[in-house]
């Protein structure tokens, strides 16, 4: 507790020295009151958005492992401006069909606008949904539709977002804390900034932005809301970040506010939960010999990608031992990208933010669809084939070719793995909005029940699996009178 708060003390000694005045006025049952109370949240700004406009990126190659052809029934889950999504469409007529998913109400409306005409013409059936690709299946459930032949994610934060000040994803404009990809949702970068404990504040950062100094941030943010209230704006923000982080590390590379805002954007629309719940349910759409493409631009969408691939790729690993196959494990996709592919030197040349792009792709093997929800999927034999030893019998794609076979308390452990995880996803999806937890909760934080719901208002912060889009997500904390 000592250190605890001498570092309070010399980050508010180190803000008082930059010129930032005294205390304000918290509101009533300011941040010592939890993050039940009321916050007042920044007003939205006004005026109408730009126009969103979208570039895809990597457009060749998507096309390459998609494989479209006439007829093909495609599902693009982040549709941002309909770039990508043109292609398809155009490759699937006459008689495809396109579904278009984006958190961005913003994003559907443009990509509408851009798709109807080309979709009538070539005789696509179009539909485009507000939903979160997390709730994908339940998307093509209503639609009434069954297997699909290919599903493309193009995951992160659009160029639009970031070039509309008003969203608060960019940290050179002053602007509302909000960072929400779905402005339906409550739940804004303004409510964990001024909401979250100084801990749980600096794993955020740690955890989604890799940030070396996100303790002394999370401090520098503590100290102000004891010295002067609430953060409303980026702008506040990006102040107590470059009083946090020391002159050296400021002087070389990168804003030192861009991995914060990174972690906060990640955590407030619970990125890369819904990223693995999306593509665990487009596997379990994809009829046999579809394909999933997956765009990324950073290496932690990276690297949950590649594991969710890997696990869903996976064979047997029951010990070499065992006659008879326990685990249950049957590989669903084959990865068709041995290492992700990255764009020409012609395409970041031409567009600079293509530059950190990432693709990887798979392809649904035979079985029906349906398989794959627990990381695994399908039918295990009942025993192993001839000449098979354990871990090292799963075929060439396996991640653990090679490697020495797992032994049983290893076995026994990923097992217990494997059945956690299906539980909290299954059981999450399947609750009612009152039960989901908070989003602290979601991302690890908290324990369950730590947050007691403000009066009239559930627990829910999480986005997947809440429903379309997100839409009965709950506020932790809520704005006042919101």
């Amino acid at each position: 507790m000592a250190g605890r708060a001498g570092r309070g003390d010399a980050a508010e000694r180190r803000l008082a020295r930059r010129g930032q005045g005294g205390r304000q006025a918290s509101p009533a049952g300011g941040p010592s009151a939890g993050p039940a109370a009321s916050l007042p949240g920044p007003d939205a700004a006004a005026g109408g958005p730009p126009p969103f406009e979208h570039r895809p990126v990597m457009l060749r190659e998507v096309m390459e492992y998609l494989t479209p052809r006439p007829g093909s029934v495609l599902v693009d889950a982040t549709l941002g401006g309909g770039g990508h999504a043109e292609a398809l469409c155009a490759a699937a007529a006459p008689g495809g069909r396109l579904l278009g998913l984006d958190r961005d109400v913003a994003a559907c409306a443009a990509a509408e606008a851009r798709l109807r005409p080309a979709a009538e013409r070539g005789g696509v059936t179009l539909h485009v949904a507000h939903a979160n690709f997390a709730v994908l299946e339940d998307v093509l459930d209503e639609l009434g539709w069954g297997a699909v032949d290919g599903v493309l994610f193009d995951v992160g934060a659009s160029s639009p977002q970031f070039d509309t000040p008003e969203r608060g994803f960019s940290y050179r404009d002053d602007a509302p804390l909000d960072m929400r990809m779905d402005v339906t949702q409550r739940t804004t970068a303004y409510h964990l900034v001024n909401g979250l404990s100084e801990d749980e504040l600096a794993e955020i950062i740690r955890r989604f932005g890799e940030e070396r100094w996100a303790r002394r941030i999370a401090a520098f943010i503590a100290a102000w809301r004891r010295e002067r209230g609430f953060i409303s704006t980026t702008g506040e923000l990006v102040e107590v970040i470059k009083a946090a982080v020391p002159a050296g590390a400021r002087r070389g590379g990168p804003h030192p506010a861009r991995r914060t805002f990174q972690a906060l954007r990640m955590a407030v629309n619970n990125e890369l939960g819904c990223l693995e719940a999306g593509l665990r349910a487009a596997v379990r759409r994809l009829r046999p010999g579809g394909r999933l493409v997956v765009l990324s631009f950073h290496s932690l969408e990276d690297r949950t990608v590649k594991q969710v691939l890997r696990s869903l790729a996976g064979g047997c690993t029951c010990p070499p031992d065992w006659p008879v196959c326990r685990c249950g494990a049957a590989a669903v996709v084959r990865a068709l990208t041995d290492r992700p592919r990255t764009p020409t030197a012609d395409e970041v040349a031409a567009n600079p933010r293509s530059r950190s792009a990432k693709l990887r792709a798979a392809m649904r093997l035979d079985g029906p669809p349906g398989g794959g929800g627990t990381g695994h999927g399908g039918a295990a034999a009942p025993f192993r084939s001839a000449g098979a030893r354990g871990s090292d019998s799963v075929g060439p794609n396996s991640p653990r070719r090679g490697r020495r076979p797992r032994g049983a308390a290893a076995t026994r452990r990923a097992a217990l793995r494997d059945a956690v995880g299906v539980v909290r996803r299954e059981g999450v999806r399947a609750a009612p909005a009152s039960s989901v937890p908070s989003l602290a909760e979601t991302l690890g934080l908290r324990p369950a029940g730590a947050w007691a719901a403000p009066p009239g208002e559930g627990s829910a912060a999480g986005t997947a699996g809440s429903g379309r889009g997100g839409r009965r997500t709950a506020v932790l904390p809520p704005r006042g009178g919101k």
